[in-house]
């Protein structure tokens, strides 16, 4: 593993567990190559989110439509924060729609705030794991 690697490793391993877990998840080669701890990290991830969903002062219904579509934002956030760029979403509102039961349309209408909800967690905490690589890399920088 070339040295840059073994540096971002290390920094993403020396973060609060959360973080380790959103920054192995999204860009760790091993995590991706092995199933099975690609499987264990989505779970954890899913355990944080749920945690954040049941601590929400919010209707029970709310709650269970929002848990079903965990895994989905999970796997969306993955999708669109790897090394290799892509764009858009993973999923559609049609798909989305399915998840729940119902159309695209009441999808945008009745559901797509619980998408954004799940997704701006997602993206907090990717951002809390990605300010120690950028301080990281202005440190070897500088010292270059």
């Amino acid at each position: 593993m070339p040295r840059y690697e073994k540096g971002i490793g290390t920094v993403i391993n020396g973060l609060p567990r959360l973080y380790q877990d959103i920054g192995n998840y999204l860009w760790s080669e091993r995590v991706e190559l092995d199933k099975r701890l690609d499987l264990l990290i989505e779970q954890n991830l899913y355990c944080y989110l749920s945690a954040t969903v049941k601590a929400q002062p919010r209707k029970q219904v709310w709650k269970v439509n929002t848990e079903t579509l965990m895994r989905h934002a999970i796997q969306d956030c993955r999708w669109n924060n790897q090394v290799q760029t892509r764009e858009g979403s993973r999923y559609t509102k049609e798909q989305l729609g399915l998840v729940l039961g119902c159309s695209a349309d009441t999808f945008r209408k009745d559901h797509n705030e619980k998408w954004n909800f799940l997704r701006d967690n997602l993206t907090v905490w990717m951002n809390s794991a990605e300010q120690p690589l950028y301080d990281w890399m202005r440190r070897l920088k500088d010292a270059a």
